[in-house]
């Protein structure tokens, strides 16, 4: 009796075994491509946190600050961190108790503290970058006591007669 010929029976699992094996392969290679990414942009938030946090440290251990708006980059890590920051005083309302015994009034009104301290500066830092052709953006807020804020002088102008003299 002759046994059945299996030569082509090896070339189809030949066949299968390397689809199986290419799929496979592309599987890990894709797995393998999505934590790197990952990783990479998981650096890039906690790089950024440092330096959000180290402006807002150094802006708040100055003696006087600036109202306005300060744009630049981050000469650390190869000048790929852009930076805008806002400074801008805001209006804090304050509650006032109502003292009166009558039940019609309310308990509580709101109303606008006296000038010299109705403000807190607020201070908005927004960091900006790029990973493999994506934008990111990370943006963090704080408040700073109005005693930061330096109020330029106004410019009087020379009398031009004083000058003659």
């Amino acid at each position: 009796m002759r046994r059945p010929c299996s030569r082509g029976y090896m070339l189809l699992e030949t066949t299968v075994a390397i689809l199986v094996l290419g799929i496979v392969a592309v599987a890990i290679h894709g797995a393998t491509r999505q934590s790197i990414q990952t990783r990479g942009q998981a650096q890039d938030f906690t790089k950024v946190a440092f330096l959000m946090e180290d402006f807002l440290a150094k802006l708040e251990t100055q003696h006087l600050v600036v109202e306005g708006e300060r744009k630049g980059t981050f000469d650390e890590y190869g000048k790929r961190f852009d930076f805008h920051c806002v400074i801008r005083p805001v209006l804090i309302p304050a509650p006032v108790i109502n003292t009166s015994n009558d039940p019609e009034q309310p308990a509580m009104l709101v109303a606008e503290l006296p000038a010299e301290s109705s403000f807190l500066l607020h201070v908005a830092l927004t960091v900006t970058w790029n990973r493999g052709e994506m934008p990111f953006e990370e943006t963090i807020e704080t408040l700073l006591p109005p005693s930061q804020l330096h109020i330029p002088e106004p410019v009087v102008p020379i009398d031009e007669g004083l000058l003659d003299e």
